[in-house]
């Protein structure tokens, strides 16, 4: 029996802690728990494991396990182990004195948190925790999880343990980025968006240095305030605009999160009020593009800002301690991030924020205004520029429109928030994205009807295929695999799969309609989008197109971490599914 005895304090956090030991069959188990204070989340939960005599202990706030001198009657002692912090239960209590015998089942989930779940990489479905007993399929997934998983070395999150190659590449990209959005910038306002004039101009000037120096952007307190302004006001709507509340993809230490879903309604509110300002006089149409190098400023500033700070939360004041990963490189985890999810508060999301809101939604009001600003100067919009506006409005409404979807995807589900989404959404995205608009404002193009016939239709034909290959994994998630993909049965692996928390969870791997041609074949339907946002812009000049070549290598590179992910995360499961569809993005080629 363990009993009473010497109290052993485990490894906890001021959220979570647990542990687990195994006891031969019809032990008592004695577990006491202290809370921190009486606002913590307060609950236990004992949870049998493969049906077997493993139990793992589940608590928020500090865990304690009697390590006895008692014995089990044959003269041996029983040990105890402990494993990084889980769960956050539910519930409240100040001390707790917990027994149990024979087969014991946690709490049940509220129904919010019964939801299911949607990789990025194939259809994939989450199901409730087996506990009702044995299982060999599971059984065989938990041996595969090995002790390395369950103590959270190295599971299918980010990675942790990271090569010299690659934390040279942090560092690449630290310098890079910021290096390359400043000369596209330069590029646009000096040289009339040309790549080569800027270089050329550099050789050949008496003063190089001086020639350098006129490139940077002057901030202006009008553009400071007006970018603070911005944020604030996005942050606000963010938290009171109604919207339904979404949940994300389990998190590798078990976490199934609520988001707040009002993108759709915030990005109808900011642009009827942009219009509504433009049209009585309050400000200009092209604002943005007047003040484009002072917000370019502005926007930086913020950036840096928002990394630095998210380095400091994750180490200092974590939403969600099991779920960080250092990897021992401050400029990995600098570039890369360590908090999976930061949050102020339950609902206030660090990623979905940034990303949704001075980001995304700033995309189109961006364009609108370089659109604003042509009219004023050419006393017309271009058929160009009225493309550029449609197609990037497309995928920014249909960004929103799914929201919910999006939080199944890769930057969510898998994604740490560091200088990658930090900087990125607040600097790269609006900056980068819109680099269309920006060309046809110093470039202006008039487009014959026939180029710009076969260039909407190659977008809206770019879309469809984009949004009807994720409309195939949703259906399958949503009907459990019970439906039909182009009038036939949809065909799916079933597979189970183990959180770092020790749970086992259970998921769909779609292999039929587009699925079955490609893993990632909706990013063929995102290539083509791509590439008739660009073709807009004529064939003049290369920068355009940087968007395109940008999203051939990000798309990429999501395979990879994607293979690598599911590889890890699905095991047997994924060799199959790579037998079945070998092509990574297009059919017969790769």
């Amino acid at each position: 029996m363990i009993d009473g005895g010497d109290i052993c304090p485990l490894r906890h956090s001021h959220k979570t802690a647990h542990a687990r030991l195994t006891l031969v069959e019809g032990f008592k188990l004695r577990v006491k728990r202290r809370c921190l204070s009486s606002f913590l989340v307060q609950h236990y939960s004992i949870e049998r494991l493969s049906g077997g005599t493993t139990f793992l202990i589940r608590t928020p706030g500090p865990l304690a396990i009697g390590r006895q001198h008692q014995h089990d009657g044959r003269g041996q002692r029983q040990s105890v182990r402990s494993l990084p912090p889980s769960l956050i239960a539910i519930g409240h209590c100040k001390a707790m004195v917990a027994r149990s015998t024979g087969e014991i089942r946690p709490p049940k989930l509220p129904p919010a948190l019964e939801t299911t779940s949607l990789l990025d990489g194939g259809a994939e479905e989450e199901d409730e925790v087996d506990q009702t007993g044995p299982d060999p399929e599971v059984s065989a997934v938990e041996e595969r999880a090995d002790e390395e998983r369950l103590y959270g070395k190295e599971g299918w999150g980010r990675e942790k343990d990271i090569s010299a190659g690659t934390r040279l590449g942090a560092i690449f990209m630290l310098l890079f980025t910021p290096t390359l959005s400043f000369y596209f910038l330069a590029s646009c306002t000096n040289y009339q968006c040309s790549l080569s004039a800027p270089i050329w101009d550099i050789f050949h000037s008496a003063h190089p240095m001086q020639t350098w120096l006129s490139w940077f952007p002057t901030p202006t307190w009008r553009a400071s305030i007006g970018y603070a302004l911005w944020v604030i006001t996005q942050g606000i709507l963010y938290v009171i605009v109604p919207g339904k509340i979404g949940y994300g993809q389990r998190t590798p230490a078990g976490y199934l999160l609520p988001y707040r879903v009002n993108g759709l309604n915030v990005y109808i509110l900011t642009h009827v009020a942009f219009a509504v300002s433009v049209y009585y006089g309050i400000i200009s149409a092209g604002i943005i593009a007047h003040h484009w190098q002072g917000l370019f400023v502005a926007a930086n500033v913020y950036g840096y800002l928002l990394t630095i700070f998210a380095y400091v939360k994750a180490r200092y004041w974590p939403s969600h301690p099991e779920d960080r990963k250092w990897s021992g490189s401050i400029w990995y985890d600098l570039m890369m991030g360590v908090e999976f999810n930061p949050r102020i508060g339950k609902l206030w999301d660090f990623k979905l924020f940034h990303n949704g809101r001075p980001g995304i939604i700033a995309w189109t009001l961006i364009d609108i205004s370089f659109a604003g600003a042509q009219y004023e100067k050419l006393g017309y919009v271009t058929n160009s520029m009225w493309l550029v506006i449609f197609l990037h409005g497309l995928y920014v409404v249909d960004f929103f429109y799914n929201e919910d979807w999006y939080l199944r995807t890769i930057d969510i589900a898998h994604d740490h928030f560091g200088y990658y989404l930090a900087w990125g959404d607040t600097v790269w995205l609006p900056f980068m994205y819109t680099l269309q608009a920006q060309y046809l404002f110093y470039n202006p193009i008039d487009l014959e009807w026939y180029a710009a016939v076969a260039v909407f239709s190659l977008g809206v034909g770019g879309y469809w295929i984009f949004r009807t290959a994720n409309h195939q994994k949703d259906l399958v998630r949503s009907t459990d695999g019970k439906c039909t993909i182009w009038g036939k049965p949809a065909q799916v692996i079933r597979t189970v799969y183990v959180t770092s928390d020790g749970a086992v969870h259970k998921s769909l791997l779609l292999v039929s309609g587009f699925w079955g041609w490609s893993h990632q074949f909706n990013y063929v339907g995102d290539l083509l989008l791509s590439f008739a946002m660009c073709a807009a812009c004529g064939l003049h000049h290369l920068l355009p197109y940087f968007y395109i070549i940008y999203m051939f290598i990000l798309l990429n590179h999501r395979i990879w971490r994607s293979e690598k992910r599911c590889r890890a995360k699905y095991g047997k499961y994924w060799e199959e599914y790579c037998e079945r569809v070998p092509y990574k993005l297009i059919p017969g080629v790769y």
